[in-house]
């Protein structure tokens, strides 16, 4: 009787890496893997702080659009003059 009663375990308990030996990853593919994990980390980061500076400077455009007086349709005319989106 198996010592573990998981479906991926053998007969010793040993994990499906250990019963197909082409399975196991060496040092190099781990720290690849974990510098990998690590970028997309970063990135994520990065892109909350854009998401949320794009946010401040959308803010930052309506009230200049208040101050000068313009109406939305002038302002997306402007906007779209130098290539800008508009939401």
């Amino acid at each position: 009787m198996p010592v573990s009663s998981a479906p991926w375990t053998g007969v010793r308990g040993e994990s499906p890496v250990h019963l197909l030996p082409g399975l196991r990853m060496d040092d190099k593919q781990t720290s690849a893997i974990l510098g990998l994990k690590r970028e997309l980390k970063t990135t994520r980061e990065k892109l909350r702080q854009l998401n949320f500076q794009d946010h401040r400077w959308r803010r930052v455009a309506q009230t200049l659009r208040k101050l000068a007086g313009l109406d939305e349709d002038k302002f997306r005319n402007l906007l779209q003059a130098e290539h800008l989106p508009f939401e």
